[in-house]
């Protein structure tokens, strides 16, 4: 899923799969609060492509990532900036 928004609550939803679960290409005042997100080839939740700001990001369960059968991966939940 790619998203580009602003002002917007996500809250309670499953994201399975693909090589990155949620990515945000950029987004100002999102929460994104008691979502699942599993079984990715690398990392869970990436926001560092574009212009994000004032995200709220809480009580999210994030596992089982870092699943690539072409190499190895980070896996990580949230990278780093």
């Amino acid at each position: 899923m790619t998203v580009y928004c602003a002002c917007w609550i996500i809250r309670g939803l499953h994201f399975r799969g693909g090589s990155t679960g949620v990515r945000f290409i950029g987004g100002h005042y999102i929460t994104f609060e008691t979502c699942t997100i599993y079984e990715t080839g690398n990392n869970a939740l990436i926001m560092n492509s574009g212009d994000c700001d004032a995200f709220v990001i809480r009580g999210n369960h994030i596992h089982h990532t870092g699943l690539s059968q072409a190499g190895p991966t980070e896996g990580e939940g949230i990278p780093p900036h």
